[in-house]
C-alpha cells in the first residue's frame, strides 16, 4: 500500500494525519447492493453532508484556535481543512478516491463514541455535526439516521395532501401559547394577541414549489410571498424564479420528532433539517438533543 505524498502544514490546526484513518473498518459498508458513494442518489446525500458540515463549521462558534481557521472547506481529496493548513496528501488507498465520496463516508462518523467526534475533530461537536454515514442514511430514506424524522406521511394522520388549501396555525409543542409567524420579513415564534398577529401567523399550504407531492407555506396577508430558509435563517420572500428558490421554500411534513401526535417540517434540499425556534426565532437546523426535538416540533390549527 501506497502512503502518498507528504502533507504540508502551516499554523496551528492539525487535523488531517487523524482525519485520514477513522473509519478504516467501514469500507464494506452498502446500502442494499452498491454503496452510497456507488450511487448518484449516495453521492448527492454525501455532497449535501459536506455543504451541511462546512455551513455549520464557518457560521459556528468554535472557540480559539479554530475559529481562526475559518473558513473550514473540504479539499478535493474529501480532507477537512481550514485557513491555516493545507494538504496535498494523496489517500492512495482509496481506489481511484471514489470521487472523494468514500473518504468522506467512511472518516467523518463517531465510531468509537456514538454521538460525540473525539481527538482532533472533537471540536466539531460545537457544531453539532452529525455523523456522515447518519445523515446520509436519512437523506436516502432508510430511517436509520440519528437526526429522527425521515418517513413521508405527516403525525397525527396529518399528510401532505389531506391539508392542501388549509389556512392554518403552526402552534409550538413547547410554547403552547406561540405560534411561528413572519415579522419583518423573518421568521419567529411569538404570540398571536392581536389580529395583526394573528394575520402574519397565518398561513396557506399549498403544493410544494419544487415537488407537488410536498408543501410550501403562503402568507394569508401577503399572498404571493412563502417561508423559505435562506443562510439557515426561516425568511418570508416573494419566488425569485430560481429553481434554489422553489426548494428553499419546500418543505416534508414527517411525524413530530418530540410527539407523533404532532409534525415536524424537513427541508427537502437539506435532508436532517426541520424548521426550529431557537430563543423564539426561526432556523433550519439539525440536531438530536430533547430540547431540538420539541423544537421542531408543532401542531397544524385549522384557522376557523
Amino acid at each position: 500500500m501506497k502512503t502518498g505524498k507528504a502533507i504540508k502544514l502551516v499554523g496551528t490546526i492539525t487535523v488531517i494525519g487523524v482525519v485520514l484513518f477513522m473509519g478504516m473498518n467501514i469500507f464494506t459498508l452498502s446500502q442494499g447492493n452498491e454503496a452510497p458513494w456507488q450511487t448518484a442518489q449516495g453521492r448527492a446525500c454525501i455532497d449535501a453532508w459536506m455543504q451541511d458540515t462546512v455551513a455549520r463549521l464557518n457560521s459556528t462558534d468554535l472557540g480559539e484556535g479554530y475559529n481562526s481557521s475559518k473558513p473550514w472547506r473540504f479539499n478535493q481529496y474529501g480532507l477537512l481543512l481550514g485557513r491555516t493548513s493545507y494538504s496535498n496528501y494523496k489517500p492512495d488507498f482509496f481506489h481511484n478516491y471514489e470521487n472523494v465520496q468514500h473518504l468522506v463516508w467512511a472518516t467523518y462518523n463517531r465510531n468509537s463514541y456514538p454521538g460525540v467526534w473525539t481527538g482532533s475533530l472533537g471540536f466539531l461537536n460545537r457544531a453539532n455535526i452529525q455523523s456522515c454515514q447518519d445523515y446520509v442514511r436519512n437523506c436516502l430514506g432508510s430511517g436509520e439516521g440519528s437526526g429522527g424524522g425521515g418517513g413521508g406521511g405527516g403525525g397525527g394522520g396529518q399528510t401532505q395532501q389531506g391539508i392542501l388549501g388549509q389556512v392554518v396555525y403552526l402552534q409550538s409543542i413547547n410554547y403552547p401559547d406561540r405560534y411561528i409567524r413572519h415579522a419583518n420579513y423573518l421568521g419567529e415564534l411569538t404570540g398571536i394577541p392581536d389580529q395583526r398577529s394573528a394575520q402574519d401567523a397565518s398561513f396557506k399550504i399549498v403544493q410544494g414549489l419544487a415537488d407537488s407531492r410536498l408543501i410550501s407555506f403562503e402568507s394569508t396577508n401577503f399572498p404571493g410571498y412563502f417561508l423559505r430558509h435562506q443562510g439557515f435563517r426561516i425568511k418570508l420572500h416573494r419566488p425569485d424564479g430560481s429553481d434554489l428558490f422553489r426548494k428553499d421554500s419546500t418543505f416534508k411534513i414527517v411525524q413530530g420528532l418530540s410527539n407523533n401526535q404532532w409534525v415536524s417540517f424537513e427541508s427537502i434540499n437539506y435532508p436532517g433539517r426541520y424548521i426550529r425556534h431557537r430563543n423564539f426565532h426561526l432556523y433550519l437546523e439539525g440536531g438530536n438533543t430533547d430540547l431540538f426535538r420539541k423544537d421542531v416540533t408543532y401542531k397544524i390549527v385549522p384557522v376557523r
